[in-house]
């Protein structure tokens, strides 16, 4: 069916807003002129994740719309104006004879307490044109304060084409993780302020973009090189290498690799690489140690082992995080499944995600988690605040058999507020490998009793607050089979809400998935 627009006219409107959510209540009633294919009760109708059905006159409501509203018009930094800070787009579908048919808005934003009317509905037999992912890249990742580069933000399209989405008439907001260290303005323009590591989130329609950039108060140009190998030692030729921003191919029959010039942090600071590859079909990946740099010379990075990517399991209630894990996940390479409950065979999986908040691990799951840690691989897990005592008690239950001394008390001691810091030492480089880490934001963590008796490599982040820790990590050697890995972080929230998330989720999943030493 071809394409065409109705200037139909609608209503949205918004009754409660918070200081940093905006809960709403949409209602949409279709003007009363005559359209060539209004909607009716064939129709179900989506905002923001929320999908209803609509009435026969055209009309809906979906309650608890919430957008985010964590910064004003001057962008992150900014005091919140209750206007949200993403856009939203109403889509609608329907199947007609087999053939499915789209109702499709203009993005908006919302406003707290006003009503929004919605004009030019598009109805049409294609989707909207959203991205499924989007990439960003900056033009320099190294800055000194007072410098300025330019994001760009491509889109890879359902039609399968590239789409520029840059600028914000293209429908993509920013977010800086620390405005005092850069800013960012609405068409992606960073502005560095301060010396620190800073995470900038480049977000168009749901679909999530992380990168992270330094500012420093002085660089040195080196050129790196090494080697990328296989486990077994042969080589691999056309690696893909990457140190920072900056990407070659290891392309002698040794694996040698070189990339040269690059603009690096000065001072005490370290740099590694990561390198990916695709043979036959199945992903490789891997990184190299922490090196100091040599200004004006050669940084020798040594040989970057390429391990096999295996299949990622996320399982639990949590239908929004599962889902949004899942996609985080699958942007960054993996194979991902995503279930419910735990399967019965976990044979193919190379690591487990674990994403609930009330529903506790059953006493036959702990056990399958548990032969899957001393197997030799990684296993996520969430804990949470007090509201979740019996899924704390399940895990705790878990770890405390799989981890060496025990002692671990979960979600026992209230809640905590505001942002935790990453430990820069937690075992395994997890907090520093592919990227350095250092704020986590949690919405609301549980808190970890017991820990502080343990290495201090495995405390993983504690509150800023009151340094209470509230994320832990153990290596092979940390527990009781001596063998594979484990995380437990607090919160569940964070992994729709933290803007960082994409970083520390690749840190984790190199964590769990890479255990040299410890899978048999």
């Amino acid at each position: 069916m071809a394409s065409q627009s109705n200037s139909t006219s609608s209503r949205l409107t918004f009754l409660r807003v918070g200081w940093l959510i905006l809960a709403a209540v949409l209602s949409l009633v279709l003007g009363t002129r005559a359209s060539a294919q209004p909607l009716d009760e064939t129709w179900q109708v989506t905002v923001n994740g929320q999908t209803v059905q609509v009435n026969p006159d055209g009309s809906f409501r979906i309650s608890n719309i919430s957008a985010a509203d964590s910064f004003g018009p001057a962008g992150p930094g900014t005091r919140p104006d209750f206007l949200s800070d993403d856009f939203l787009r109403l889509v609608g579908t329907r199947t007609v004879g087999g053939v499915t048919e789209y109702a499709f808005s203009e993005p908006f934003q919302i406003r707290g307490g006003q009503t929004f009317t919605l004009q030019n509905l598009t109805f049409t037999d294609q989707p909207p044109p959203s991205p499924e992912r989007i990439r960003l890249s900056i033009s320099d990742i190294v800055l000194i304060p007072g410098d300025t580069a330019q994001l760009t933000v491509t889109g890879n399209m359902a039609d399968g084409s590239l789409r520029d989405l840059t600028h914000r008439s293209a429908w993509t907001i920013y977010r800086t993780s620390n405005p005092a260290v850069a800013t960012v303005g609405a068409d992606g323009l960073v502005s560095a302020v301060s010396a620190g590591p800073v995470f900038i989130t480049a977000v168009n329609e749901g679909a999530t973009a992380v990168l992270q950039l330094l500012v420093v108060i002085d660089t040195v140009t080196t050129t790196v090189e090494g080697f990328v190998q296989r486990e077994d030692g042969s080589p691999v030729i056309a690696a893909q290498v990457t140190l920072f921003s900056e990407s070659t191919l290891s392309v002698e029959p040794d694996g040698y690799f070189a990339i040269e010039n690059a603009l690096v942090p000065g001072g005490a600071a370290t740099i590694s690489v990561t390198a990916s590859a695709t043979i036959d079909g199945q992903a490789f990946r891997g990184g190299s140690a922490a090196i100091s740099p040599i200004a004006d010379g050669i940084t020798d990075v040594g040989i970057v082992t390429l391990r096999e990517v295996s299949r990622v399991l996320v399982f639990g209630t949590r239908p929004n995080e599962r889902a949004q894990l899942g996609s985080d996940l699958s942007s960054l390479g993996h194979d991902v499944q995503v279930l419910i409950s735990l399967p019965s065979d976990l044979s193919e999986y190379g690591a487990i995600w674990h994403v609930d908040a009330f529903t506790p691990l059953t006493s036959t799951e702990r056990l399958q988690l548990a032969d899957f840690v001393n197997s030799g691989r990684g296993l996520y897990l969430t804990g949470e605040r007090p509201c979740c005592a019996a899924l704390n008690a399940s895990v705790e239950t878990l770890l405390n058999s799989l981890v060496s001394g025990g002692g671990l008390e979960l979600g026992g001691m209230g809640d905590s507020s505001g942002s935790a810091r990453f430990n820069p030492n937690a075992v395994g480089g997890i907090t520093t490998s592919p990227n350095v880490l250092t704020l986590w934001h949690p919405s609301g963590p549980g808190v970890v009793s017991g820990i502080g008796s343990l290495p201090d490599a495995n405390l993983l982040a504690t509150m800023i607050r009151n340094e209470i820790p509230v994320a832990g990590a153990w290596d092979c050697s940390d527990l009781v089979g001596g063998r594979g890995r484990i995380t437990l972080l607090m919160d569940v929230n964070w992994l729709r809400s933290d803007p960082s998330r994409l970083l520390a989720i690749e840190n984790i999943q190199t964590f769990l998935g890479n255990a040299p030493g410890c899978a048999p």
